[in-house]
């Protein structure tokens, strides 16, 4: 995810789980690595960094709650991807309820 700013959803997080061979079983926590701290110590560009950036999109609250996961960490200032993808019509994320919704 480090090369642009999307949200991972759930084809992309089944697909890195198959690759490296990773059960998942319900109360598991999911750690997710986006790569973009990384981007940050190479470019050296805050004000993008802090911009946005990559994370989960909306579709994988469904497939964590399927999943039964019982947390997700990052190494990334923010779970979800920024700016987030929601509906026209807003959602409850954080961002949309924030009021920093354009």
């Amino acid at each position: 995810m480090a090369a642009g700013r999307r949200g991972d959803h759930p084809g992309g997080t089944d697909a890195a789980r198959a690759a490296r061979r990773v059960a998942l079983q319900g109360g598991d926590i999911l750690l997710v690595r986006p790569g973009w701290r990384r981007k940050f110590l190479v470019e050296s560009d805050a004000s993008a960094f802090t911009a946005g950036g990559p994370g989960l999109g909306l579709d994988c609250c469904e497939w964590l709650h399927e999943h039964e996961v019982a947390a997700v960490c990052s190494d990334n200032w923010t779970i979800g991807v920024l700016p987030a993808s929601c509906p026209p019509s807003g959602c409850a994320c954080t961002w949309c309820s924030s009021g920093t919704r354009g």
